[in-house]
């Protein structure tokens, strides 16, 4: 990975976050449901032992 992408990355994730808690903190539940949060979640549970 390169370092403008690492920092596109990092830059887009720490928006992501900050909007979460003002979206919550200023109770704009349709903006937190839109553009926050997705319907669909791929997850990946890891090792199996």
């Amino acid at each position: 990975m390169s370092e403008t992408s690492y920092l596109a990355d990092r830059f887009a994730i720490i928006e992501v976050v900050t909007r979460m808690f003002v979206y919550t903190d200023q109770k704009r539940w349709d903006e937190l449901l839109t553009e926050v949060f997705t319907a669909n979640v791929d997850f990946d549970g890891g090792l199996r032992w």
